[in-house]
């Protein structure tokens, strides 16, 4: 049976299409998980922010970088050394600070292990890494904690 694609796809995947069979075989897979798998191999949170213009996803993504737990390190990545800039300058930080760069930064710079990375304007910067000339309909497939979702599951 072919599935319907609905206008807006937020959501787990059994709530946009719901299936007896997937729900089955979801359950398994969690069981073998916890059995075989090491905790370090298991997907961590994720968040996805949503919305349009001036409503307030690069306030909520400062907020989660400046939220930070003790002992985790975490940085956002914007779309260019100006955006950069004005968020730091707005959160009152030094120039310098790792945590606010630009995706270029990144690729000129190193990859932490261990660090949680955040990224503002998602699909800008796809459309400026992979070369498109137009911004993509963003789909993106990953994982997330039921506490972090909305819908009938929590996710």
């Amino acid at each position: 049976m072919p599935l319907k694609i609905i206008k807006k796809m937020i959501g787990s995947a059994l709530d946009i299409a719901p299936s007896p069979e997937f729900a089955a075989r979801l359950k398994r897979n969690k069981q073998y998980q916890k059995v075989f798998e090491a905790p370090s191999l298991l997907d961590g949170p994720e968040h996805v922010i949503i919305g349009g213009r001036q409503e307030g996803k690069t306030t909520l993504a400062v907020k989660w970088l400046m939220d930070c737990p003790e002992g985790v390190q975490r940085v956002l990545i914007t779309l260019n050394n100006d955006m950069a800039k004005s968020i730091k300058q707005d959160l009152g930080l030094p120039v310098g600070d790792p945590r606010v760069i630009s995706y270029k930064t990144l690729f000129n710079g190193k990859v932490l292990p261990g660090v949680e990375y955040g990224i503002d304007e998602t699909v800008s910067i796809l459309t400026k890494m992979l070369g498109l000339r137009e911004l993509p309909r963003l789909v993106t497939v990953q994982h997330a904690e039921a506490w972090q979702g909305v819908g009938g599951s929590g996710v």
